[in-house]
């Protein structure tokens, strides 16, 4: 699925969705789907396009500039964050801290009392 998003308030507004089951995601496909958003938002309302970081969307990102110069294509900063933790979590010697950090957050988030003392100190 591809789903557009668009800020025009402070709020994100979901502007469409594309269920892409039949169809092969190349860059070119998720280029013209992009492509044809922009084009219903009006290209001066749209300043970047943020996909994740598969070859395919990278492929996109070309397709998509040579069209508007004007927007920057990059990828998810989360995906390629999480990425790069589960990369790192199988390194041997980083493989105990990522087990206790995620017991750590386990047993935080399972117990209503640890919760509301978190809570509490992380606003």
């Amino acid at each position: 699925m591809l789903s557009y998003k668009s800020r025009k308030t402070k709020a994100l507004q979901k502007c469409s969705a594309v269920f892409a089951i039949r169809f092969s995601l190349t860059g070119q496909y998720i280029a013209e789907c992009i492509v044809k958003q922009i084009n219903a938002v009006g290209p001066s309302n749209v300043i970047q396009v943020i996909t994740d970081g598969a070859s395919n969307c990278k492929s996109s990102w070309q397709i998509i500039s040579d069209t508007f110069p004007h927007i920057t294509c990059s990828p998810c900063a989360a995906h390629c964050l999480d990425l790069l933790l589960e990369d790192l979590s199988k390194i041997e010697w980083i493989k105990k801290q990522f087990k206790e950090g995620t017991e750590i957050v386990y047993f935080v988030t399972s117990h209503h009392k640890s919760l509301a003392i978190f809570r509490k100190h992380s606003d």
